[in-house]
Formats: C-alpha cells, sequence, structure tokens
C-alpha cells in the first residue's frame, strides 16, 4: 500500500510539473482533497462516534426494558 501511495504521489507530481507547469505544494495531485482530507476525518469520526453512542443507548434501553427502544428505530 505504501508503495501504490508513493507512486501516485511521484508520477502525480512529475506529470503536474511536466504537463501542467505547476510548482511547489501545487504540483501535489488532487491537492484540494488533501488539503480538506483532515476535516473530511474529523467528520467521520464525529458522526461514527454520535451513532455509536445513539447504538450503546439503545441497547442500554432494550437491555433495561424499556419499550421505547423499539420505537426509536
Amino acid at each position: 500500500m505504501i508503495i501504490f501511495f508513493s507512486g501516485y504521489f511521484i508520477a502525480g507530481t512529475v506529470y503536474n510539473i511536466k504537463q501542467n507547469n505547476l510548482s511547489g505544494k501545487e504540483a501535489i495531485p488532487n491537492i484540494e482533497f488533501w488539503r480538506t482530507f483532515p476535516s473530511l476525518v474529523q467528520d467521520g469520526m464525529a458522526y461514527s462516534l454520535a451513532t455509536s453512542k445513539q447504538l450503546v443507548s439503545f441497547v442500554r434501553r432494550k437491555i433495561s426494558g424499556n419499550n421505547q427502544a423499539y420505537n426509536d428505530l
């Protein structure tokens, strides 16, 4: 996997330098995606945490015998 990503970055950067006349950070392939990637990961983690909390709450209510848990689905 590391070899794939290394090849992706190297080949993409070389292509951008040679064909698109880009330089510096702008030559990195899909630079806009990589700039937003950390916030996308953060959003995904927040969503996963919220979903996990809802699931745990649902299971706790079900175990405690609260019938409202079935209506929450």
